[in-house]
């Protein structure tokens, strides 16, 4: 089976984590290896990191890099649920 197109990937979503470390606001795209961005403006963060998202697929995609498929919001869990969970466990 061949490569899927460029129009593909760019389509999905891919979950992506932003916070704020220190005077940056940084925005990391776990699914995607390497690919955050950081600014220092807190209304730039997203529109930044959305580019920053297409600039690593589109050369991911032109090197034949292998471009993953997006992690199942199945698996997504809030810093509450994680907590909950590890207490059951015990």
């Amino acid at each position: 089976m061949g490569r899927k197109k460029l129009k593909y990937y760019l389509s999905l979503f891919y979950p992506v984590i932003i916070y704020r470390e220190n005077h940056l606001f940084v925005a990391e795209f776990p699914d995607l290896d390497g690919c955050i961005a950081y600014t220092e403006d807190e209304e730039k963060i997203y529109s930044l990191a959305m580019e920053t998202k297409e600039d690593w697929i589109e050369i991911a995609y032109k090197i034949w890099k292998e471009i993953p498929e997006p992690l199942s919001f199945d698996n997504v869990v809030n810093e509450k649920e994680a907590l909950d969970y590890f207490k059951k466990k015990k």
